[in-house]
């Protein structure tokens, strides 16, 4: 199935998210970087005379019980930290966005019984999406900043690096360089997180429009029936596989997975994780369903 105008535009949506994560990490990794460089830089011109195991060894512990070494490795995780906060903030951003966009979408058919049958389509933009997002959490669930886990889990990581690179014996420099892993991890799960949240919010936009679509058409014998379309490309989890084509079971509600549309919030994380997943919406004749 080709994509349709709001799957490209949720396309779209997290292309740019891709590029300003991009450049929040890398404006981190350089103000960190730098900083690392002229403090460590200090620490070892106090260790002149040291050479070999003892080296490494005073290295080690400066870096574990000196304040400023701690200051310096604290600063290190509290910029990965604001670039992480930074991202998330505009994933926010973006799921109203996505969400209003796949609200206001009428495809083909949806478009030609709203014609028939004289029925308002109603619409709603991203300020009054981000208004509830703000004022009800259940609305459309997003993410926050977690700084003090996420400062620990940084700071954590990049001692671990540091201290290999001690060991090994790396100059200044390429330590600094190490610390671009972790960079991009955290740039990679800042990706994983957004692509999650942005599907969830144009699935639910999608799961809304169809909720008040069938209310609209029902008095008209019309039903709506919710279809998963996965990505197909063999990456998908064995699940998604099984719901693909299928439709919502119309008592429940609920794919054969137990969600109400890809990346629903209220499944499990195991099903809704970075999945790439697409809630359509059919329109068809009561009379067709009964026949």
């Amino acid at each position: 199935m080709k994509k349709d105008e709001v799957r490209k535009a949720t396309d779209k949506i997290l292309n740019g998210l891709e590029k300003d994560f991009k450049k929040a990490y890398q404006k981190a990794y350089f103000d960190a970087s730098v900083y690392f460089k002229k403090k460590l830089a200090s620490i070892k011109a106090g260790l002149k005379g040291l050479e070999g195991e003892k080296l490494i060894a005073e290295q080690k512990r400066l870096l574990l019980l000196d304040k400023q070494a701690k200051a310096t490795l604290n600063y290190l995780a509290k910029r990965m930290t604001d670039a992480n906060a930074d991202c998330i903030y505009m994933v926010k951003d973006g799921m109203a966005d996505s969400y209003s966009i796949a609200y206001n979408f009428q495809n083909k058919s949806v478009e030609e019984v709203y014609r028939l049958s004289g029925e308002m389509f109603s619409t709603i933009n991203k300020e009054t999406v981000l208004n509830l997002m703000e004022n009800d959490p259940f609305y459309l669930p997003y993410p926050t900043p977690k700084r003090t886990k996420m400062q620990n889990w940084y700071g954590k990581k990049i001692n671990a690096v540091i201290l290999d690179s001690i060991e090994r014996g790396d100059s200044i420099d390429t330590i600094a360089k190490a610390l671009k892993d972790v960079t991009s991890e955290g740039y990679s799960a800042s990706v994983r997180n957004a692509r999650t949240y942005i599907t969830a919010s144009e699935n639910q936009g999608r799961y809304d429009r169809s909720e008040a679509d069938k209310e609209a058409f029902k008095k008209h014998g019309y039903t709506i029936r919710k279809k998963w379309i996965g990505t197909n490309d063999g990456r998908e989890r064995p699940s998604h596989v099984m719901c693909n084509n299928t439709y919502a079971n119309p008592r429940t509600g609920k794919f054969l997975n137990g969600l109400r549309f890809p990346a629903d919030p209220n499944g499990e994380p195991s099903e809704i994780w970075n999945c790439r997943c697409t809630l359509v919406e059919e329109v068809v004749k009561d009379e067709e369903l009964q026949g």
